[in-house]
């Protein structure tokens, strides 16, 4: 399976770059991958802001076939505990800028000074082009679909099935991507950043503060329920990607309010089953309850009304743990989630998780949680600005406070009695 950049291909990061300037910077990351002088697998732990330097770097990656494992940035790699309870050996590199008090300080970095300063000028030029092979050894390091980080190991042959798809389904060449977010989990790249570098012109990959400038130009971004107190929407915005959590009626109508005359493409993944899995298409006239299989090579059953995700070329049957209502082996409904499962900085945190991290800052006598259709639910019997500016720095995704006279109890954490 082969992906070629566009020649025309402009992307903003920062400044303006061409298909030339990509071909200096990826030539450049395949150079030095090519001469590292280690045989470990890269561990590659991916900063918070998209910049155009990692995107030429992760480009590379494919393009040499460096076997490589994504890492999570709240684990700590600085004592030899993770070594200790992973079993794990690499060479540690930032794919962004190093901030992370959890990353030992000389840790590699695609934007240290030396590979700034010699990126445009030694000329290694790329072609541009990706063969994306089953050889290719792509781990995750992830919480996936349980509470405790696992190793889940795909390949590139697979990854680019994702990617072809999304392109097939959601992207054109004339599209105006912009896209500004965290690079981390593994959806981001074959829903958004890799289709769009194989399928159109023109990119742009903003930090927060750079997206009010620069959306009333796109037609095309991807948006999560987290963004919607900081990322405005306009009425240029022809497609919007929605994914990460439950797409409720209250979300679809607050995007479309911005935006009237998009499409939502809702997406279904797993981090085991590399989304787009299943999409359906929500429009302002149009909030339709079936999910449509979009990977050809994908079919669903069910198994006691949670979704089972069938790979037909592996034959491998992935379990969920989400309740649906199957309508054939390609379509089905979305119900929930099983699991008493939130999400915080885009990752499925259990909730007698999050339990623990309130307790560690408020007295367990004021609150008590639960998570429905990984919305968290926190009852407070006072003051619930102090638990919604939490909610707001944890990045918890979707959140409710409710004010009570009194908190029902289920013994230690309190817990919300249905």
């Amino acid at each position: 399976m082969i992906f070629k950049c566009h020649p025309e291909l402009k992307i903003y990061a920062k400044g303006w770059y061409d298909y030339n300037d990509l071909s200096t910077a990826v030539g450049y990351w395949v150079n030095f991958l090519q001469t590292r002088n280690t045989l470990l697998p890269l561990g590659v732990l991916v900063s918070e802001s998209i910049t155009f330097s990692g995107v030429a770097f992760l480009l590379a990656l494919y393009q040499t076939k460096t076997n490589f494992i994504y890492l999570p940035q709240h684990l700590n790699y600085i004592n030899n505990e993770f070594q200790k309870n992973y079993n794990l050996d690499f060479e540690l590199i930032v794919v962004g800028n190093n901030n992370n008090p959890n990353i030992p300080k000389l840790t590699s970095s695609t934007e240290d000074f030396f590979h700034a300063s010699q990126m445009f000028k030694q000329k290694f030029n790329s072609l541009l082009e990706f063969s994306f092979e089953d050889s290719h050894v792509i781990s995750n390091l992830t919480s996936g679909t349980t509470d405790k980080p696992k190793l889940i190991s795909t390949n590139a042959f697979k990854e680019g099935r994702s990617v072809q798809s999304a392109i097939d389904t959601y992207f054109d060449i004339d599209d105006i991507c912009l896209f500004s977010h965290e690079m981390t989990h593994k959806g981001v790249h074959t829903t958004a950043i890799l289709p769009a570098l194989f399928s159109v012109k023109k990119l742009f990959l903003l930090t927060t503060q750079e997206w009010p400038r620069f959306i009333d130009q796109a037609t095309h971004c991807q948006w999560f329920a987290i963004m919607k107190d900081f990322y405005k929407l306009t009425p240029n915005l022809k497609k919007i990607t929605f994914g990460g959590s439950k797409l409720s009626a209250s979300t679809a109508e607050f995007i479309l309010t911005q935006a009237p005359d998009a499409t939502i493409y809702d997406i279904y993944g797993l981090t085991e089953s590399l989304p787009p899995v299943a999409i359906r298409k929500v429009t302002r006239h149009n909030f339709p309850t079936q999910f449509e299989i979009c990977q050809k090579e994908l079919t669903v059953e069910t198994d006691n009304s949670r979704l089972c995700i069938i790979d037909n070329i592996t034959g491998i049957k992935t379990k969920t743990g989400d309740i649906v209502n199957q309508i054939d082996n390609t379509h089905f409904e979305f119900i929930g989630r099983d699991k008493k499962e939130v999400r915080i900085n885009g990752s499925l945190v259990n909730v007698s998780t999050v339990g623990s991290m309130l307790e560690k800052e408020f007295s367990t006598n004021l609150f008590s949680i639960d998570a429905i259709d990984e919305t968290l639910v926190i009852q407070t019997i006072e003051n619930s600005d102090v638990f919604r500016d939490w909610c707001i720095d944890k990045k918890v995704e979707d959140f409710k406070i409710i004010i009570v006279e009194s908190i029902s109890t289920a013994g230690g954490i309190k817990t919300i009695t249905q």
